[in-house]
């Protein structure tokens, strides 16, 4: 089991040794990193395990709004494709990619607020292109 400590001190290369090390650590490496962002009600989290989303990171989940689903939030972890946590918004066709954060360090906390915000949209029935525009015309004091 990692904590967020462990999660935090790992390189590109760790999260790419532990998916070779097999489905098995994968899976147990994703639940961890699961079990630190809180995910807003109504929403369901689809996690990579096999490559299901064509295997571009070690860790990929996918966030959405069971009453919307064309809405996705994907939170990537480091590895060979990029070097930072990675947290996306995205519509299943590929139409619409936003990225909402980046950084060295995987944030829970902001984590939880970025799906807040997106979710708070998503009541109003938004769609991914929508959310996006809104999301670039916010104003924070």
């Amino acid at each position: 089991m990692y904590s967020l400590t462990d999660l935090n001190n790992f390189s590109a290369c760790d999260f790419e040794a532990i998916r070779e090390s097999g489905e098995v650590t994968r899976q147990s490496l994703t639940s961890d990193v699961l079990a630190t962002i809180m995910i807003p009600e109504g929403w369901t989290v689809i996690p990579e395990c096999r490559g299901e989303f064509g295997g571009l990171f070690p860790v990929q989940c996918r966030f959405s709004p069971v009453d919307n689903p064309a809405v996705v939030v994907c939170l990537c972890s480091p590895g060979e494709l990029s070097g930072t946590w990675l947290l996306l918004l995205a519509s299943p066709d590929g139409s619409v990619l936003r990225p909402l954060m980046s950084g060295e360090q995987l944030e829970p906390l902001l984590t939880a607020q970025w799906l807040a915000r997106v979710a708070s949209l998503c009541r109003f029935g938004c769609t991914p292109r929508t959310v996006a525009s809104l999301l670039d015309e916010e104003v924070v004091a």
